[in-house]
């Protein structure tokens, strides 16, 4: 239960984040940003029958690039 508590919240400030981003003027690359990762594996084959869940958050700042760089 706390995986999956863990893995919906990750989910929700990854959303939030891209929402932030959106919101930003289409002329301004530059801000502030955080994401997140959730990922599953599962393997059933022979003696091994598992499954794993991975998780990752980011953040950081971007800077701006110059128009005629991009």
């Amino acid at each position: 239960m706390k995986k999956s508590l863990l893995a919906l919240s990750l989910a929700s400030l990854g959303v939030l984040a891209a929402g932030s981003a959106m919101a930003q003027s289409h002329g301004d690359k530059s801000g502030w940003f955080i994401n997140g990762n959730v990922g599953q594996s599962a393997i059933d084959k022979g003696p091994y029958d598992s499954h794993d869940t991975g998780y990752a958050v980011n953040g950081g700042y971007r800077w701006a690039m110059n128009p005629s760089v991009a």
